[in-house]
């Protein structure tokens, strides 16, 4: 992004969580975000933890995210799929679309769909992590939806 702005107008902030679940990448998002505006923007992108550890999302701890839309720009990446333990993955779609239809739906929450992005050449050679291209085509595609709306 730094790249489309020369005049670096903006901060941008990673936090990541490895081995988290998806509750867990978010769990500390109020008090991070407690001075943000309609001028900013939170990304979530959780990984396929939950379905490594078998454990469903609870909709309860992703509400948050539903309060946070209403002063900040949202944007909800799904799940995507596994590609070395290919078993997970309708586990994976059913955790993306419980969350789709209990957290998005109805609220102000930007989502995007990785799995109609990302293919196997983006992920690494176990299928747990991004590549560098991919983390590229995530944030161009996370820009185009903030153009969108």
């Amino acid at each position: 992004m730094r790249k489309l702005d020369s005049e670096n107008n903006y901060n941008i902030t990673n936090i990541y969580k490895p081995n988290a679940c998806l509750e867990n990448v978010v769990e500390h998002i109020g008090p991070l975000t407690s001075n943000f505006t309609a001028d900013d923007y939170v990304v979530v992108f959780g990984g396929m933890n939950n379905a490594l550890n078998g454990a469903t999302i609870k909709p309860d701890k992703l509400l948050q995210l539903r309060e946070l839309s209403l002063y900040t720009n949202v944007t909800l990446v799904s799940v995507p799929y596994c590609l070395s333990r290919v078993v997970l993955n309708r586990f994976i779609y059913g955790v993306n679309k419980e969350v789709y239809r209990d957290i998005v739906l109805g609220s102000n929450i930007a989502y995007i769909d990785s799995n109609s992005v990302l293919d196997a050449r983006d992920l690494s050679k176990y299928g747990l992590h991004l590549t560098s291209a991919a983390k590229v085509k995530a944030q161009t595609l996370h820009i185009l939806t903030v153009i969108v709306f």
